[in-house]
């Protein structure tokens, strides 16, 4: 069973944020207009959510969901709220979906590193959950013609891409 000490305080809240982000990365994709995002926006919520239920018993993710402290020491919610205003007022998709990428390939080294392998798979399936439920959420203004329904191809370009970052 993999620890929260077996990890530095930076990699920790790699693993913590990465699900979050990919989600975000997701949700710029494309475009999906006010009640599109705001969907996809509670989609990102849900599916972290959903990693509670569907993941019980794995030690990581269930420590993940419950740390409440930011990478400086301040309440994590602090941390995503000023970060929901940095990505709003200077990252452009491209940049957000480039960091993301790496944030994966980082990811998936860490976890082969230091996690058990059941966790780690575990762990990348919760990723990729919360990037199909973003995806699913709201019919974009591109998703004509994919094969995917409401996903367009933008987003399945994406979760393509995150999917090999992580190594699934």
């Amino acid at each position: 069973m993999t620890d929260k000490s077996d990890f530095t305080k930076d990699e920790w809240f790699l693993l913590h944020r990465t699900p979050s982000m990919v989600g975000m990365a997701v949700l710029a994709a494309d475009q999906s207009g006010f009640w599109g995002t705001t969907k996809e926006t509670l989609a990102v919520s849900k599916g972290l959510a959903a990693g509670a239920k569907q993941y019980p018993y794995n030690s990581l993710i269930q420590m993940l969901l419950r740390e409440k402290e930011g990478p400086d020491g301040d309440p994590v919610k602090d941390y995503y709220k000023d970060l929901k205003q940095e990505l709003k007022e200077s990252i452009t998709t491209d940049k957000l979906a480039a960091d993301v990428l790496a944030d994966c390939g980082q990811v998936a080294a860490l976890l082969a590193e230091k996690a058990t392998a059941g966790e780690a798979e575990e762990y990348k399936a919760w990723v990729m959950l919360v990037a199909d439920k973003v995806a699913s959420a709201a019919k974009e203004s591109s998703s004509k013609g994919t094969g995917r329904g409401k996903i367009s191809e933008a987003e399945e370009a994406l979760i393509k891409q995150i999917a090999e970052a992580l190594d699934v």
